[in-house]
């Protein structure tokens, strides 16, 4: 406690760090060390008083509570990680290792995070009001040091512009209009859209505002819009013709369109709602897709970036930061199929996605450097974290006084939950996360992941016009689905705290909600007013998606697994689905009210990524099923009934059935909620569609063929995008039928020929023994009456033995024993049928 061990303890803390930075680059060396060394801030001064007794505790945060073993649909071993696993340590020439480093949730190889190291991630909260920005450096090149002690690795850069995520484009401008439609056309000239076409006053009579065109990413049609997305828009007018009548009045309107150019919507899955600015009066109106739109705002939050790396910067090319990859936290409610393909679509296929309940956490846990009066940096970890760490030492006290008193020891697989609340014009989300797994490494080398572990148990999330209405709903379920999946949750010392996240006057009003809810709980001894609260900072999203980017992209040091021989990613991720997929079908060729209620094939709160789930379908199953509806929940009786009409007499049937089989795959987003179609009809058992073919008006190709069997794999990530796959034979029912009788003729033929073949060889051995059998007697009768009381006399072995060097030329061996011995071979019966006529 003097100065002089302060003093000390700050320089070998120093000679610590460098030898650290030293051997970055050797991954050997590297891995050695820190496997062998536990130092770390937390033994030290430098992490203050509440981090000092807790990271001495990582041992004893192993394992998940019992409850979880109860979770619902768990899914198996397979599909337990969920975005980000994948972190730094691990270079190509540790092959063994990195490959349980690689983030498998994101479209990210080796190849392309070596492409990409020389660029800083950009990470911006797009869903929240003010559209903050942060970003993670790019990787050091060799012999560069990583960060001075001290200074963050990830930054905070504030709004990505005074409208948040909103564009502003100007008005009666031809500079602004030629701008934006040279980038529309040749996806290229952000420059002069910034300088020319946008501008950063909302009330600026001369601008038109594009409010929030995240909304709008991957919608199909208007009338598939929801509320809340509506408000925010002016629909246009519907037209009937490829020609549309110019709009009068200028502004921004939302239209049906088509990706085919088609200004209406053509019922396939290349619709698509469109923004139609009508920014000049004496100029045609410019149509644009939203993702379109998001790309210029997530322009601008490149371009942000770019001004802390001028080293970055190219005369030739000024619009590099084009290239930098993109991080996006998306809520729950926002977590649907379409909507993260139109994204990817925007980020030009380089972005990594997360949910945004997660990255609040991770943002959440952000530390604080601080200048003691000594002018010693000191790391100050956040409120959150010394919450966290007093529930591991309560826990750890709990089962201290257990063993005193020999009774049963509480769960060793402890791990305090964190709700997570965020609030924004659009929505609320609220997450039930459980933290596992503190990093020995925090406040050395990973000192922005004081843990090591998020699972996520559960996610509530509405998409709203007014979601503050619906807190205490939202509160409610979630309470309620906590309560079920971890009853011990009141033995194991109630909730850490709630964490709300988003801007500053969002939180206020979150928190006064949540405890009116709270209030009107009674008798609880976990959800109550007493909770403790606690609000992130307003960039946490940002912030936190950035290190979870940086772990996907390999730049963040790896962690030792609870076996503490491997390496892990410093976070990993478990998560849940975001919303429940299921699947519809009608077997009468998508009548209206004949589609039957939607199978849920992934439910809320399923572990993610799932699948593939595989769906099998058949003629026969279709035909049993127009006769009896109530199969589709009887599997087993379904597949006795199909059995009947397999025959080739019910071909007709068959066909019939398999042309009529329509199906559906649907999301939903809201518990309780709306189905919501995913893609148009498919028709599984049809081939030849009239979407295939080129010439519709020739009768003759468009008739529709009937496929016996086909196969559907869907998979859903941890993000709820969903993959599909079809596949099948081809074979039609008549091809079918015949394959299969084909296939039983071929099956008694091969049957025949394996017993022609194999019996043959066994009538041929038997033969064979008996000649030779026959063989040695006739020897034996021969050698008793030609040479008596001789060695050959009786001699079986030696009889036998003649008869097998001599098969197939006895007669070549008779003639010789003839000529030896000047008596005929005769057969035994000739001599026996001799004795008797001497003996008479």
């Amino acid at each position: 406690n003097t100065t002089s061990d302060k003093i000390e303890t700050h320089t070998i803390l120093k000679t610590y760090i460098e030898i650290d930075r030293e051997i970055s680059n050797c991954p050997l060396l590297y891995y050695i060390f820190h496997h062998h060394t536990t130092m770390s801030l937390a033994t030290s001064t430098g992490i203050g008083g509440a981090g000092a007794g807790g990271m001495s505790m990582a041992a004893m945060a192993h394992g998940g509570p019992s409850a979880l073993s109860t979770h619902q649909q768990a899914s198996s071993g397979n599909a337990a990680g969920g975005p980000p696993p994948g972190t730094t340590a691990a270079p190509p020439n540790m092959a063994s290792m990195a490959a349980d480093l690689l983030d498998k949730n994101q479209n990210l190889g080796w190849k392309t995070i070596r492409n990409l190291k020389d660029l800083p991630i950009v990470s911006i909260d797009l869903y929240g009001n003010s559209g903050e920005v942060a970003y993670y450096p790019p990787m050091p090149s060799d012999g560069e040091e990583v960060v001075e002690f001290g200074e963050k690795v990830a930054k905070a850069l504030g709004k990505v512009s005074e409208m948040g995520t909103c564009v502003v484009v100007k008005k009666d401008c031809d500079k602004a209009h030629k701008a934006l439609r040279r980038l529309i056309t040749k996806s290229k000239g952000y420059e002069a859209v910034f300088r020319d076409a946008l501008s950063n006053d909302a009330k600026d009579e001369n601008g038109l505002v594009i409010k929030s065109p995240h909304l709008l990413l991957g919608e199909r049609q208007i009338i598939f819009l929801h509320p809340a997305t509506c408000k925010n828009y002016t629909l246009g007018k519907e037209s009937s013709h490829d020609i549309d009548e110019e709009e009068t009045a200028l502004g921004v309107t939302i239209c049906n369109g088509n990706l085919d150019g088609s200004t209406k919507a053509l019922d396939n899955d290349f619709d698509r709602v469109t923004l139609n600015l009508n920014m000049h009066s004496s100029k045609k109106s410019i149509t644009i897709l939203p993702e379109e739109a998001v790309s210029i705002v997530l322009a601008q939050a490149k371009k942000l970036v770019s001004k802390s790396f001028p080293e970055l910067e190219n005369e030739e090319n000024p619009e590099k930061y084009v290239d930098f990859p993109t991080a996006v936290a998306l809520p729950a409610w926002g977590c649907n199929h379409h909507a993260i393909e139109a994204l990817m679509d925007a980020c030009d296929g380089t972005a990594v996605l997360y949910n945004r309940s997660v990255a609040a956490l991770a943002g959440a846990f952000v530390p604080k450097f601080v200048k003691t009066k000594e002018g010693q940096t000191k790391l100050q970890p956040p409120k959150l974290f010394g919450a966290v760490m007093e529930k591991f030492q309560a826990d750890q006290k709990r089962i201290q006084q257990a063993q005193l008193r020999k009774e049963p020891l509480p769960s060793t697989s402890y791990m305090p939950v964190v709700i997570m609340a965020g609030l924004t014009e659009d929505g609320i989300e609220l997450a039930a996360i459980q933290v596992k797994n503190p990093n020995t490494s925090f406040g050395t080398s990973n000192f922005l992941c004081p843990f090591g572990e998020f699972i996520v148990l559960s996610t509530v999330s509405y998409h709203h016009t007014n979601p503050v209405s619906i807190v205490n709903k939202s509160l409610v379920e979630l309470t309620d689905i906590v309560d079920e999946m971890y009853p011990e949750l009141e033995d194991d010392g109630g909730v850490a705290g709630i964490v709300t996240y988003g801007t500053i006057a969002k939180q206020l009003q979150l928190r006064d909600a949540l405890l009116k809810a709270l209030n009107g709980i009674k008798d609880d001894a976990v959800w109550n007013t007493k909770m403790n609260f606690m609000s992130a900072s307003e960039e946490a999203v940002a912030m936190g998606t950035s290190i979870l980017a940086g772990i996907s992209h390999n730049r963040m040091n790896s962690e030792l697994a609870e076996d503490e021989e491997t390496p892990r990613p410093a976070i990993v991720i478990r998560n849940v689905s975001p919303c429940a997929v299921g699947i519809t079908y009608s077997f009468h060729g998508g009548q209206k009210n004949s589609w039957t209620e939607p199978k849920v094939i992934f439910d809320y709160d399923r572990r993610v990524p799932a699948g593939p789930y595989k769906i099998e379908f058949s003629a026969a199953e279709c035909v049993a099923l127009r006769k009896d509806p109530s199969l589709l929940n009887n599997v087993e009786k379904l597949v006795e009934e199909s059995e009947k009409w397999l025959k080739g007499k019910y071909n007709a049937e068959r066909e019939e059935a398999a042309l009529g089989l329509s199906i559906k795959v649907v999301q939903r987003f809201e518990r309780n909620g709306k189905w919501r179609d995913f893609g148009y009809e498919a028709t599984p058992l049809t081939q030849g569609s009239d979407e295939d073919l080129e010439d519709k008006n020739d009768d003759s190709e468009n008739e529709k063929i009937a496929i016996e069997t086909s196969t559907l794999e869907i998979n859903l990530d941890a993000i709820g995008f969903m993959s599909m796959t079809l596949s099948s034979d081809g074979q039609t029912i008549d091809q079918a039928v015949k394959a299969a009788r084909s296939s039983t003729l071929w099956y008694w033929v091969r049957i025949i020929g394996a017993i022609a073949f194999f019996g043959g060889f066994m009538a041929k051995s038997y033969l064979d023994e008996r000649a030779r059998e026959r063989c040695a007697s006739r020897l034996l009768a021969f050698y008793k009456r030609a040479s008596p009381n001789s060695i050959n006399d009786g001699d079986k072995h030696h009889a036998h033995y003649t008869c097998y060097k001599y098969r197939g030329k006895t007669d070549k061996l008779y003639k010789k024993l003839e000529k030896k011995y000047g008596i005929p071979v005769k057969e035994v019966y000739e001599w026996n049928d001799e004795e008797e006529k001497e003996d008479k």
